[in-house]
């Protein structure tokens, strides 16, 4: 049976009534983990009903796992930035009392 065929006749069926956009949304959450207990184990009755669906699911994991090669590669901070970290570790690191002192995660002390 073709995709369109089992998409067609299969996604309303099992005894849930529900529509086919309904199992489709849930079947996208189901692989980004985003459903309520209730929705997952509903979910999973289907698929156990109807093995067909996996290939849905596969599908849909498969998409998933290509998104990150979508992305733009991280070119980290500005150069500016990265310049001021660098001044700020060198300053710790020649001067770690004087650093500590005026760090803004320094404790308060107490008078």
């Amino acid at each position: 049976m073709g995709k369109e065929n089992w998409d067609a006749q299969n996604w309303s069926d099992g005894g849930s009534n529900q529509e086919p956009k309904r199992w489709q949304e849930l079947l996208a959450g189901y692989v980004l983990g985003d459903l309520s207990s209730e929705e997952m184990e509903q979910v999973q009755q289907y698929l156990v009903q109807h093995p067909e669906a996996q290939t849905e699911v596969e599908e849909l994991r498969a998409t998933l796992n290509l998104l990150p090669l979508s992305l733009p590669e991280d070119e980290g901070p500005p150069e500016t930035v990265r310049s001021r970290l660098r001044q700020s570790a060198a300053a710790t690191v020649s001067e770690p009392d004087a650093a500590a002192k005026s760090s803004p995660l320094s404790p308060v002390s107490s008078p």
